[in-house]
């Protein structure tokens, strides 16, 4: 940490903040329910903590010479999760979401406001679900018109969904109709918890919550027409949610899905067996063959390979993917092409979900914006 520190260690357990000094460990921010920690700085002697709880963004504001005495509390409105990020000198604020240019407002982190009106299109609310509900973040035409929708979600490993400005977001919604992003258990949104309820032998979890957004979105006729774009784990999230009911959507998009989880092998990161599960258990053995892509779609295929034939899917890899073997997803592509309309890409030098910028992964964008629009 910065000046002002010596001595003390600040640190992030259960969605709330720990400061160590003189051996003693003590909450400075306590854990609250479906929170969880997204930004820590040490500015212009104040400690800054930025905290989604329930989804709402929360800025703590902390003196760091009187770090025992309450912090300042600043909530954002409308609550929703939020990239929130102060300057060095402490005298600026930037706030931004997916579909919301980022925003600077002057600050005093020695009088923080009570709250910080930043306008959006997007709008946080819960799908009643049997899991007691499932949030998510979504933005429709100011027409009330219903055309498409496209729908993303991450849903694994704890990661949070981004919330940094996409300009792909808004030419969506100028161009095409509504958007939607779901934080569906197996995400890091809503904390710890909701993390480990779509993990292991939760696996399911994540696309269960997927199909219970979709199908209200489209009972509520938000969306004649349902799109699904994911990538990584994302991409993954959705196929299971399409292999368990091959009539929510209408269009997917998936880059770099996993699609072979009930055979680990050695080049499996810990990471990964934590998250999918240990096949030496045979309940969690039993979960991990439900949850795997490909005996999801071989059980499609045996008995209802007609099932598939509405949904076109257009499937992005890379052959120097290091995180899923390349020739599993053309595999994969193959057998999937058997019941379904499949235009599967793959390049040589894209890297694992196009994270290589380069002119492949530029080339591999374009098609997933062409395929998604058209």
């Amino acid at each position: 940490m910065a000046d002002g520190f010596e001595g003390v260690q600040i640190g992030i357990s259960r969605g709330g903040v720990t400061m160590t000094r003189d051996g003693n460990t003590d909450f400075l921010l306590y854990p609250a329910a479906h929170a969880v920690v997204r930004n820590i700085q040490s500015i212009a002697g104040y400690l800054v903590v930025v905290r989604w709880e329930h989804l709402e963004t929360v800025l703590y504001t902390f003196s760091i010479a009187r770090l025992d005495e309450k912090p300042g509390v600043t909530r954002f409105t409308p609550s929703r999760p939020l990239l929130v990020t102060v300057d060095a000198d402490g005298c600026q604020l930037v706030a931004e979401d997916p579909a919301t240019e980022p925003v600077a407002f002057d600050i005093d982190l020695a009088s923080m406001p009570d709250s910080i009106n930043f306008p959006s299109l997007l709008r946080v609310s819960t799908v009643p679900s049997s899991a007691g509900g499932v949030p998510m973040q979504a933005t429709f035409p100011d027409d009330g018109s219903t055309g498409r929708i496209l729908i993303t979600a991450y849903a694994g490993f704890g990661i949070c969904l981004p919330m940094n400005f996409d300009p792909s977001v808004r030419d969506w919604l100028e161009g095409s109709g509504a958007w939607a992003q779901i934080f569906a258990r197996g995400g890091g949104e809503l904390g710890r918890g909701w993390h480990r309820a779509g993990a292991g032998a939760g696996s399911l979890a994540g696309a269960d919550d997927i199909l219970t957004v979709v199908r209200s979105l489209r009972s509520s006729g938000a969306g004649r027409e349902v799109f699904g774009y994911g990538f990584s784990h994302g991409a993954t999230q959705l196929l299971r949610a399409f292999l368990l009911d091959p009539t929510a959507f209408d269009r997917l998009a998936l880059w770099s899905p996993a699609v072979e989880l009930c055979e680990p092998d050695d080049s499996w990161p810990q990471l990964w067996c934590a998250e999918y599960g240990d096949v030496s258990c045979p309940d969690e053995r039993t979960a991990m063959v439900k949850a795997c892509p490909t005996a999801m779609l071989r059980h499609v295929l045996e008995i209802s390979p007609e099932s598939l034939a509405n949904c076109q899917i257009l499937i992005l890899s890379s052959t120097d993917d290091d995180r899923v073997p390349p020739a599993q997803i053309a595999e994969f592509s193959s057998l999937l092409s058997i019941g379904a309309d499949v235009r599967f890409h793959q390049v040589e030098s894209a890297g694992h979900a196009g994270l290589h910028d380069n002119v492949q992964s530029a080339v591999q964008r374009q098609l997933l914006w062409d395929f998604l629009t058209a």
